[in-house]
C-alpha cells in the first residue's frame, strides 16, 4: 500500500521546504557578505553588517541588530504586507470581479517583491543612526524612523546638526549584557544633560578588549575635531 498525501499535507510540506530554503539562503548570503564586507571595527563589530564603504561611508553606525536579523525581518514584512494588501483586495472585489483570484495572486507577488527589494536595500544600506562627519562647527548625524528591527520607514531620513559648543564630552560607555557579554557605545554628552549616540558595537565577549580600543580611537577622533574648533 503506497503512502499517499492529501492536498493540504502536500501544500504544507511545500511551504515548509520553501521556508527552509529561504532561511538557508539567507544564512548563506549573510556568511558571504560577512566575508566580502567585514565593516568597521574588529571583525566588523561596529558595522552591524551594513554594506558601506569603509573609506567613504559614515565613520560610525548606531544599530541594535545584525544583518541576518534585518533580512529575516524584511522577509516577514514583505509576506505580511503582501498578504494584507492582496487579502483586502480579494475581500473587497470578490463579488464585483468573479475572477479575482489571479489578480489577487498577482497583487500579492507585486507587493511581496516590492517590499522585499525596498526593505532589503534598507537592511543593507540604511542604518537608523549614522555619524557622517562635521560641517560649519557641528557634528552631522543622519537619523531614520525605525519601523521594526532597525528597518526604517521609506524616505524618513532627517539630518541633525549637533553644534560643537553644545558638547560637554565624548564618552565611551560599556554596557554589561547577560552571559558574560558586553556592548560598547560612543556617545556625546551634551551641556543640557542630553546624549547623542554616535556608534554602538554588536554584543561581544566581556573580555574583548579590541572593541573597546577601537571605540576609544574613534572617540579620540571626535575629540580632536571638537578641540580643533575650540582653538
Amino acid at each position: 500500500m503506497s503512502w499517499q498525501l492529501d492536498d493540504n499535507t502536500r501544500s504544507g510540506l511545500h511551504y515548509l521546504l520553501l521556508g527552509a530554503a529561504v532561511v538557508l539562503g539567507l544564512v548563506g548570503v549573510d556568511a558571504a557578505l560577512d566575508h566580502w564586507f567585514p565593516g568597521p571595527g574588529p571583525q566588523g563589530t561596529f558595522g552591524h553588517g551594513y554594506l558601506l564603504d569603509r573609506q567613504d561611508g559614515p565613520p560610525l553606525i548606531a544599530a541594535g541588530t545584525g544583518r541576518g536579523e534585518r533580512l529575516v525581518t524584511v522577509v516577514f514584512l514583505a509576506f505580511a504586507v503582501a498578504t494584507v494588501v492582496a487579502g483586502g483586495a480579494w475581500l473587497l472585489l470578490r463579488r464585483a470581479l468573479p475572477r479575482i483570484k489571479p489578480l489577487a495572486i498577482a497583487t500579492w507577488w507585486v507587493w511581496f517583491l516590492g517590499v522585499l527589494v525596498g526593505g532589503g536595500h534598507a537592511a543593507l544600506f540604511e542604518p537608523p543612526v549614522t555619524w557622517v562627519g562635521d560641517r560649519d562647527g557641528a557634528l552631522i548625524l543622519w537619523r531614520r524612523t525605525v519601523l521594526l528591527n532597525d528597518i526604517p520607514l521609506p524616505k524618513s531620513r532627517v539630518i541633525e546638526l549637533v553644534p560643537f559648543t553644545h558638547v560637554q564630552e565624548v564618552a565611551v560607555v560599556t554596557e554589561a549584557l547577560k552571559a558574560d557579554r558586553k556592548r560598547v557605545r560612543i556617545e556625546l554628552r551634551l551641556k543640557d544633560g542630553g546624549t547623542r549616540t554616535l556608534g554602538v558595537s554588536e554584543a561581544v565577549a566581556a573580555d574583548d578588549s579590541a572593541v573597546t580600543i577601537f571605540a576609544e580611537e574613534r572617540a579620540r577622533l571626535v575629540r580632536l575635531i571638537l578641540n580643533s574648533h575650540a582653538r
